[in-house]
């Protein structure tokens, strides 16, 4: 359902999200990182890859039934309609994560996040944002954290191994969008769907 074979990276920022519980602070973005072709070419393989398989379709939601209480569905609105600096959205929904890490087993981590330009979903072109959080480093990866925040990938080494990400696609907007997510199944990850993204499935035939 999700054509990437031509997405490109728009923006990207990178943060850390600490845990409240345990006092451990934030790092937020500064300002736009620079991807240069070659960080592009190794970049978005490792971040679409895992929205290339078949996953379940999910939609904002909240409780209330009123999608405008829905922190994400609203930031990812103003996004989209090009209303908020990419650098605020991005420190914003850090902030939200962090208000959400709970859980005394919940890690921090590195968090990219990203807005794609030359999505389709259902052969209807649309832009994309992906929040990956990183919680169990690699090798390949190193976090530079010296001046604010940055990554260097490191030659020689396959990217691979995303903790948890959500991709939100600018496709049917007045139902929730489009949200497709990724978590590592461990028990204490129930935050990233529920409390973070606060999502449902969407009921079609394959749900059924």
């Amino acid at each position: 359902m999700i054509d990437v074979k031509n997405a490109y990276i728009s923006y990207i920022t990178l943060q850390k999200v600490g845990h409240k519980i345990r006092e451990e602070a934030n790092i937020f973005a500064q300002e736009i990182l620079p991807v240069d072709e070659r960080k592009e070419e190794e970049l978005v393989p490792f971040l679409l890859a895992p929205f290339r398989k078949n996953l379940d379709p999910y939609r904002f939601h909240h409780y209330t039934e009123k999608l405008e209480f829905n922190v994400l569905h609203n930031a990812a609105i103003s996004v989209f309609d090009d209303e908020i600096d990419f650098v605020d959205f991005s420190n914003d929904t850090l902030s939200h994560l962090y208000e959400k890490s709970l859980h005394p087993q919940i890690k921090s981590g590195e968090v990219f996040m990203v807005l794609f330009e030359n999505m389709q979903f259902e052969e209807v072109p649309c832009r994309g944002i992906g929040i990956y959080k990183l919680e169990n480093k690699k090798k390949f990866l190193r976090f530079d954290e010296s001046q604010g925040i940055d990554y260097h990938i490191w030659k020689g080494y396959k990217l691979e191994g995303i903790d948890k990400a959500c991709l939100i696609l600018d496709v049917y907007r007045e139902e929730g969008f489009r949200v497709f997510s990724i978590d590592d199944q461990h028990q204490e990850s129930e935050y990233w769907k529920k409390n973070f993204l606060e999502i449902e499935m969407i009921k079609n035939n394959s749900y059924h």
